[in-house]
């Protein structure tokens, strides 16, 4: 039986007095320097006459120049790297080296295919000879450009979808709005009066009219919503329309044809009448809420005053 020398038991795993050795990585031979290449490279090749002594490859598959070619070099170096994971203390047993067998056999076949190409023999060595560069400079120079370009404008188109969505769907809260809008324009939300209503009703519905302009000055990406209510389903439909011409810096009147669209989809579903009833409402619940804390406030004083504790 071929022994095959100590050093490829720990070499690639670090110290040989280490608790548990670090497991061997694919060999980067472009990035080692040259100390290092010389090195990784002879302790190779000391396995390399094992892997030949061990299974009698012929010259077709193992050529004496087989280090001169960097095909067979970097075939060869996976499948040390690969032998000495079967030898590490944490690989397992049994299948592992199964498993090596079977990507050995594979090895062998391709590099018979790489020899066969390269015209080397036992006896001739056909130097490796420099290729030129498939990938011309100029050409991947316009690709990247081009791709660049293209990745830009995906990366706008999605900007504005999602500046338009968050615009979008800020005006439609109005329920969330119309409190502080009518809290601007009423002296008294609680008992705002039918022209305070009407005025902080024009506002939301002139929020929902500028809506599309703010949404269309930077850029986003899509929202969607199924409502069962046939105008939500209009509504989202419009949002969506409204966004995509966003995105994709459609032509100004589409977008204000669409805008109108949508704020008018928008009036329908939540008009702002409504929304600032129920701000109205709310404000008077509130300020029931508070008088009722006072008044019940200021019985309990005067129950303490007219009944003193002992």
């Amino acid at each position: 039986m071929t022994a095959v020398p100590h050093t490829f038991d720990h070499a690639p795993f670090g110290r040989p007095d280490d608790d548990v050795p670090e497991q061997p990585m694919v060999i980067a031979w472009e990035e080692l320097d040259t100390t290092s290449y010389n090195a990784t490279l002879t302790q190779m090749a000391t396995w390399v006459d094992w892997l030949a002594e061990t299974y009698r490859p012929p010259t077709q598959v193992l050529p004496p120049c087989w280090y001169a070619h960097p095909a067979i070099l970097e075939d060869l170096g996976h499948l040390w790297t690969g032998w000495l994971i079967t030898r590490h203390p944490l690989a397992g047993v049994g299948m592992i080296g199964l498993d090596w067998d079977t990507r050995r056999e594979h090895t062998f076949q391709r590099l018979r295919d790489i020899v066969a190409a390269s015209g080397c023999t036992n006896r001739v060595h056909n130097p490796v000879s420099p290729r030129p560069s498939p990938t011309p400079d100029e050409d991947l120079r316009q690709y990247l450009a081009v791709r660049t370009e293209a990745r830009a404008q995906t990366e706008a188109q999605k900007a504005r979808a999602v500046r338009a969505s968050t615009v979008l769907n800020q005006a439609e809260q109005r329920q969330d709005i119309a409190p502080a809008v009518l809290r601007e324009h009423a002296t008294d939300p609680a008992v705002a009066t039918a022209a305070e209503r009407d005025e902080a009703a024009q506002v939301l519905r002139a929020l929902a009219d500028q809506a599309p302009d703010r949404a269309a000055s930077p850029a986003g990406s899509a929202a969607s919503s199924d409502g069962q209510d046939p105008r939500e389903a209009r509504l989202a439909r419009l949002r969506e329309h409204l966004i995509a011409a966003i995105a994709e810096a459609r032509p100004r009147s589409d977008i204000d044809e669409l805008g109108r669209a949508w704020a008018s989809a928008l009036e329908e579903l939540v008009p702002a009448a409504d929304e600032v009833a129920r701000a109205v409402a709310a404000a008077a619940t509130r300020k029931s809420a508070a008088h009722q804390m006072l008044s019940d406030r200021r019985h309990s004083d005067a129950r303490r005053l007219v009944q003193p504790d002992d």
